[in-house]
């Protein structure tokens, strides 16, 4: 069993927290810190899930990654990285590094870590874009499909740019999930214009995008939104089995909200 270290959970609890200066910092604010400063000192972005933190202080990982443990250094204030309960493995692992030769070196461990964590989106910028893509949806009644259209395309060209680039998987995942949304508000938006063919297309890309997220509420809404069309047009077995798809995906995991929703319009 791994023995806690009780330097590193003692040093986070004697920092005063900026959220509330009578408690120590927790976990997801140390994170937070921690990315922080790591932005503004390599100008790299990292997502530092706080479960980590807990890996640290139960003893679970006993020496984070050299970029970790130089942020944990700064924001803790502490002069070592023995203040912090950290120690490299021993002597005995030095040697048996050094048995194995300068492969086993060439690729160190903090490097793969950053591989992982990097990300080409902050999660600050992704909550934005959330809220925004959000407030297109709720704008999509009353707006003019032309006046619309620009702003979703905006947002498009700048998650086809995220996703091409390195992310974590959950920030991934945040993304395709607002890609769908995204696809699903231009399926309604080209259909609106007369371009059936191209509002298709978007529509295709709202169910893969919400079948590589793995979720079946987002898949739910696109259908239901795609049913709109050929209802419309006078497809009403088209349209009714689309819906009744989307009541199925929607029982596994949607709002009540959601699934009034589908119903009402089925």
């Amino acid at each position: 069993m791994a023995e806690p270290n009780h330097l590193l959970r003692t040093r986070r609890e004697s920092t005063p927290s900026r959220v509330i200066p009578s408690e120590g910092m927790s976990r997801p604010e140390l994170a937070k810190a921690i990315m922080r400063w790591l932005w503004d000192t390599t100008r790299t972005r990292y997502d530092l899930d706080p479960r980590l933190i807990a890996k640290w202080e139960n003893g679970t990982v006993k020496w984070p990654a050299a970029h970790y443990r130089a942020a944990l250094r700064a924001v803790l204030n502490a002069s070592s990285d023995a203040e912090l309960g950290f120690a490299p493995s021993g002597q005995l692992a030095s040697a048996a590094t050094s048995a194995l030769g300068p492969a086993v070196e060439a690729m160190e461990p903090w490097k793969l870590t950053d591989v992982l964590t990097r990300s080409a989106i902050s999660g600050a910028a992704l909550e934005h874009m959330e809220r925004t893509i959000l407030s297109y949806a709720a704008r999509y009644p009353t707006t003019p499909p032309d006046e619309l259209l620009p702003l979703v395309s905006a947002q498009l060209r700048r998650l086809h740019d995220a996703l091409a680039q390195p992310q974590n998987l959950w920030e991934r995942r945040r993304s395709v999930v607002l890609l769908g949304v995204l696809a699903g508000l231009s399926g309604n938006l080209w259909l609106d214009l007369g371009r059936s063919t191209t509002s298709s297309d978007f529509f295709d890309l709202g169910e893969q995008a919400a079948q590589e997220a793995g979720d079946p509420d987002l898949a739910a809404w696109v259908l239901a939104a795609r049913s709109v069309g050929p209802f419309f047009a006078g497809h009403h077995a088209v349209a009714g089995e689309l819906l009744a798809r989307a009541e199925d995906l929607a029982a596994a995991r949607s709002s009540y909200r959601r699934r009034a929703w589908i119903a009402g319009l089925r």
